[in-house]
């Protein structure tokens, strides 16, 4: 591990210098069209001024891509945080997690035109791409649903099968990617046979699935979901896969760090997000259920892996799971990318604890979505 002032110096200059060259350059191939519904004509013009612009710029025209007024504001609110990013890039413990943390920052200050992640690579796009080629079997058997036709998948997963009506994005993230698995170190971080899991936002199942898979009959997977359309998609997909539905215990509650709570929300799909304050125009109420109540009135006898990806109420949800995460250590897969302030204040809480947590950052899209802190304790009890 680098020294705490090594560290600082590094991340400053490496993260200014980085900044600079990229105001610079153009990136062309940098929108994801599936993932924002962008088809038809406005396609075909997002390509043909993309192209003009890379020519351009190959040719020594510059011409800046973003909003000076808004960039000033985003920098001013990343230089507040400069202390806690540094505090975090000290924490991380390899090389590609450092590198991610300054992406993912220059692609929030630049944006698109200016910066693209390393994982848009002709690998990603090929995996992408042969998603309904290799598991599609059916199309359009759920939707739309949040701008989306679900179509049935089946997928071969840790020796068995796990059929689900999804996207291709979904599937590209949670079973190729494997978004809630860190795999660039030799000990991986992620869920495994006989493990107890909990997987904090589960919506349409697919991570639920994932899990499940991973465990196998030997483990449990708790999901935690709320919203009514959410949980309707969870069910049907659930039902498709009865070798994996014993595995897994629905808990219809929000992730908070009390129980009994009531809290308000506007259904969302995927992006459900409950209020921090009662909300009367807000259509609906849920009860909260912390993962130390969990553990309680479940009696389990332990908590191997946590995910987590419940629209910014992470940190509220962590501190729901202290008794849990000191009984326990479990492994952490936390989205952090939600709230800004994430990226500090996540990481500063579990370190507070002492419990020897070990941090590693990953990114699993092109745009600035679905970056993952993950976590490991070697100090866990056996």
């Amino acid at each position: 591990m680098q020294s705490a002032a090594h560290a600082n110096n590094e991340f400053r200059s490496k993260l200014f210098e980085e900044i600079f060259r990229d105001c610079y350059s153009f990136q062309e191939h940098n929108t994801d069209f599936v993932a924002f519904r962008i088809a038809g004509v406005q396609k075909l013009k997002r390509r043909l001024k993309d192209k003009l612009l890379g020519v351009m710029s190959s040719a020594g025209f510059v011409r800046r891509r973003y909003d000076p007024e808004t960039l000033s504001h985003v920098l001013l609110a990343t230089v507040d945080r400069l202390e806690g990013l540094e505090r975090t890039y000290h924490r991380l413990q390899d090389d590609h997690s450092r590198q991610i943390l300054r992406d993912v920052l220059r692609l929030r200050l630049l944006g698109r035109r200016h910066v693209k992640l390393p994982i848009n690579n002709e690998q990603f796009w090929t995996e992408y791409n042969s998603v309904d080629a290799r598991f599609l079997k059916k199309r359009h058997t759920i939707g739309p649903v949040m701008r989306w036709d679900f179509n049935l998948y089946e997928l071969p997963e840790n020796g068995t099968s796990v059929k689900l009506h999804s996207n291709p994005l979904g599937i590209l993230q949670t079973f190729l990617l494997e978004q809630y698995a860190y795999r660039r170190i030799p000990d991986p971080i992620c869920a495994g046979p006989g493990d107890i899991v909990i997987d904090g936002g589960g919506c349409w199942g697919d991570t639920t699935l994932y899990f499940a898979a991973k465990v196998g009959s030997t483990g449990k997977v708790y999901c935690y979901e709320f919203e009514s359309g959410n949980l309707d998609v969870l069910r049907q997909n659930l039902d498709l896969n009865e070798h994996l539905k014993d595995s897994v215990g629905i808990v219809e509650h929000a992730l908070w760090d009390k129980s009994g709570e009531v809290l308000t929300y506007d259904p969302g799909g995927p992006a459900t997000t409950v209020a921090l304050r009662q909300q009367s125009s807000a259509p609906a109420q849920t009860t909260t259920l912390s993962i130390d109540d969990l553990v309680h009135q479940q009696s389990l006898p332990k908590v191997d892996f946590i995910k987590m990806d419940i629209e910014g109420a992470e940190l509220n949800a962590l501190q729901g799971a202290e008794q849990s995460l000191r009984a326990f250590r479990p492994s952490l897969a936390i989205s952090v990318y939600h709230r800004d302030d994430d990226w500090v204040t996540i990481p500063d809480y579990l370190d507070s604890l002492d419990l020897g947590y070990e941090f590693f950052l990953d990114h699993f899209t092109i745009y600035e979505s679905e970056t993952v802190l993950f976590a490991r304790s070697p100090q866990r009890p056996v």
